[in-house]
């Protein structure tokens, strides 16, 4: 606040980054005139070591489940977490790919390839996925990762241990030079998929219309030479051939449960490469790089985590609850979240669904304060909670359903009451 009024004066406020405290402590003092990076240093040395780490972490998990390594992995790619990680992901591209950046001059980078001996294992190919902020903030980094897949598929080796130069050849009889591109978000304007407005409003009949609703927004692919290129069948015949999806979780702020973003990305991804490999599932990791340790966990532990820490955790409730009417909206976009999770990545529980019902819902204390301090937001959660069942993501007993049914009533009853 001394800040905010010494800006209103007219007064000079000293320039300081922003970001994540627990990575970047020189983030503080707070009040400062926040600046962020310069996007020509992406990805820095310590994100390349760690992005190294997260890429061969993956490998490693595949290879041990499956006795082979990876022909195609897929990665999301945000902004923001390349500005609070220095560009870890990034990084865990090109180390997947076999190649390093390396300074050429003043603000350019060229790219050195890492042999095979020295790789000790093959070139593993990459669909990229990237938000709208990330590619118009580090068009630098689309441009140089694009460098990157295109010189690895014209390096002179076997195809057996690079298969990014086979996936190439092979796919090029269909898709002609477009077989070259690996970077795919929405179109120029715009920043997300129209996913999770069909998630908001219910009105979705079945999975399929959100694999296409993914599909429509993130059929868009990105190069050095051209942007925006419609490419929906390319981005279909490679999501055909993943076999793990990754994505990093870069602050302590949010676990996979506290966004609708991670179920919009992770999940939307994860369910197109299903539906595209005929129901066989890829292995779902997070890469959980908010500690000095990093760990590749299973996504199902990492949804687990967040459900038992947070919208399941009674101190939790009772904090947000504290925080009055936005408090509890955050409660019941938890629970909405639950449902794009289930409809995505699918690992949402019964019992899950079941302690976060029992510690809301049918809680008297916690869901009288929830439904005087914000009756919407309350409505809504019940609402969920009644859509998980009718949907099949939750096999409640027919008590529990009578239970949430006529609790619907009562608020529907007392809004109308109300309005009358």
């Amino acid at each position: 606040m001394g800040a905010l009024i010494n800006a209103l004066e007219g007064n000079f406020i000293p320039p300081g980054p922003g970001g994540d405290f627990i990575r970047n402590p020189e983030i503080f003092p707070t009040g400062r005139n926040t600046y962020q990076l310069d996007p020509t240093g992406i990805p820095t040395e310590t994100a390349m070591e760690r992005g190294k780490v997260i890429a061969e972490e993956c490998v490693r998990r595949f290879y041990e489940s499956n006795g082979r390594y990876p022909r195609m992995l897929s990665l999301v790619l945000w902004g923001f977490e390349t500005m609070k990680t220095g560009g870890e992901t990034v990084a865990a591209i090109f180390h997947l790919l076999g190649v390093k950046p390396v300074w050429k001059g003043l603000y350019i980078r060229d790219l050195e390839v890492i042999p095979l001996s020295e790789l000790k294992r093959p070139r593993i190919d990459v669909a990229v996925t990237i938000c709208g902020i990330f590619r118009d903030t580090f068009y630098n980094i689309v441009e140089l990762l694009d460098k990157a897949f295109r010189l690895v598929a014209e390096l002179d080796e076997p195809e057996d241990l690079n298969y990014v130069k086979a996936n190439v050849r092979r796919l090029s009889a269909k898709h002609g030079e477009l077989a070259h591109y690996r970077i795919f978000g929405p179109p120029e304007g715009l920043y997300a998929t129209s996913l999770t407005s069909l998630i908001e409003s219910s009105t979705w009949k079945s999975e399929q219309e959100l694999v296409n609703a993914y599909l429509e927004s993130m059929k868009f692919a990105y190069g050095e030479k051209k942007r925006s290129i419609e490419a929906a069948s390319l981005l279909e015949t490679l999501l055909s051939n993943v076999d793990a999806v990754s994505q990093v979780r870069d602050t302590i702020e949010y676990e996979v449960t506290d966004l609708d973003h991670y179920y919009e990305f992770l999940g939307g991804l994860s369910k197109t490469v299903v539906e595209e490999k005929s129901g066989k599932k890829p292995l779902v990791l997070i890469a959980d790089t908010t500690r000095e340790v990093i760990k590749v966990e299973d996504v199902k532990e990492s949804v687990k985590r967040g459900i038992v820490t947070r919208v399941a955790n009674p101190k939790w409730l009772d904090s947000m609850i504290n925080h009055g009417y936005t408090g509890v909206a955050k409660i019941a976009d938890r629970i909405e979240y639950m449902i794009g999770l289930s409809a995505t990545i699918g690992k949402i529980e019964d019992w899950m669904w079941k302690k976060v019902a029992e510690n809301t819902v049918f809680d008297k204390q916690r869901s009288e304060k929830m439904k005087n301090l914000n009756i919407f937001a309350y409505r809504k959660a019940i609402e969920r909670f009644l859509e998980a069942i009718k949907r099949g993501y939750w096999q409640a007993d027919k008590e529990t359903f009578q239970r949430l049914r006529e609790e619907y009533l009562r608020i529907e009853e007392l809004l109308e009451s109300e309005v009358r």
